[in-house]
């Protein structure tokens, strides 16, 4: 542990000292131990009088080697600005957090963090939205990203849920202190995550309950952690619209899944596609976006499980998604006969059909 630690940690427990002022503080004195025991008067010029003598009476009551000691014994763990654990990619983004707590799997964040992606959405979600999450979360599992959330109930939920489910890789972000289950609905997934080797992050201190505005904060981690946002459901005044807002602030993809122009939930993703947000028609946009490498392996097992007429049909859909006609010409077939297989596969679950009216292979089948 480095000496700076119990200072960074201070910090971040003293309330209104949030990035943008500690990145003062250490332009000014270099260091958080020297900034920590700066003078009242010198802290004026950067935090103001009243800030300052805030800071002064937390300081007279804060035992930061107490802090840490306690923290230690807990099994948190602190990855604060200084220290190599640091995710990279937060580093960079305007208001990087002064510290991040960690219970869980301390190396997930630095196993292909170029592979991370947020998927975040509404509380409430459609049955549309809800199966919508789980293919595209297993598609993504699949092909080994990591799955950011913010656990709350919901879309945040359920694509934790199903990396798990899948075997896949999750990191949730609390709008809250790590020692905080909240929703307490959610004190089995929590639990769950630790135990399937993910991780639990927070920028607040570990016993910090829910407090107004946290949550918008957490969002900037999220999108920050992340190679890109999807966003599946949320309405006009959601805070997934932050979360993406952010991650374009940060230079991150933003990706949304379009639904229903009547449908409330369809606001924030519809205004997104409309505002230049990458539409997804199906899970397989994802990996094209970034010419995620077909896996040899799955393709031979789909096309060894299927008829000789299937197969054709397969190793046409393996390319790109298609309509039924283009398909019946491409493989020499009358429709009905095609539409016969198209239906047979369907029901296998190997192919799905978007909402222009293509098919595609589905569920990790490319």
């Amino acid at each position: 542990m480095s000496d700076q630690t119990p200072y960074y940690v201070a910090f971040s427990y003293m309330l209104g000292i949030g990035p943008v002022h500690f990145a003062q503080l250490m332009q000014r004195f270099g260091d958080p131990k020297s900034a920590y025991q700066a003078t009242t008067k010198d802290l004026y010029k950067i935090l103001g009088r009243n800030l300052a003598e805030k800071f002064d009476t937390f300081r007279k009551k804060c035992i930061p080697h107490s802090i840490v000691k306690y923290l230690l014994t807990k099994n948190v763990q602190i990855l604060h600005q200084g220290s190599s654990y640091y995710p990279k990619k937060l580093v960079h983004i305007p208001d990087p957090p002064i510290c991040l707590y960690l219970r869980g799997n301390i190396n997930i964040l630095h196993e292909h963090p170029d592979d991370f992606i947020a998927i975040v959405g509404t509380r409430k979600p459609s049955s549309y939205g809800k199966e919508t999450t789980r293919q595209c979360v297993k598609l993504l599992c699949e092909y080994d990203y990591t799955i950011i959330s913010g656990m709350a109930l919901g879309i945040d939920s359920i694509a934790h849920s199903c990396a798990l489910d899948n075997g896949g890789k999750t990191i949730a972000v609390l709008g809250c202190g790590i020692e905080v289950v909240y929703p307490h609905q959610n004190t089995h997934l929590f639990k769950r995550i630790l135990d399937c080797n993910g991780a639990v992050i927070s920028e607040f201190p570990p016993p910090m309950t829910t407090m107004k505005g946290l949550f918008v904060s957490r969002n900037r981690i999220v999108s920050g952690l992340s190679k890109a946002v999807i966003v599946v459901e949320g309405t006009e005044k959601s805070g997934t619209l932050i979360t993406a807002r952010y991650a374009a602030e940060q230079g991150r993809d933003v990706f949304a899944i379009p639904g229903e122009i009547n449908s409330p939930l369809s606001r924030a993703p519809n205004l997104l596609i409309k505002n230049g947000a990458t539409i997804i028609t199906s899970p397989q946009d994802i990996l094209e976006s970034y010419n995620t490498e077909i896996k040899s392996h799955v393709r031979k097992t789909i096309l060894n499980s299927v008829d000789a007429h299937e197969k054709m049909v397969l190793e046409q859909l393996i390319h790109e998604s298609s309509y039924i006609d283009t398909i019946a010409r491409t493989v020499n077939m009358p429709i009905p006969h095609i539409t016969s297989i198209l239906t047979s596969l369907e029901i296998k679950g190997f192919i799905a059909k978007n909402d222009k009216g293509e098919y595609y292979i589905t569920n990790g089948y490319t």
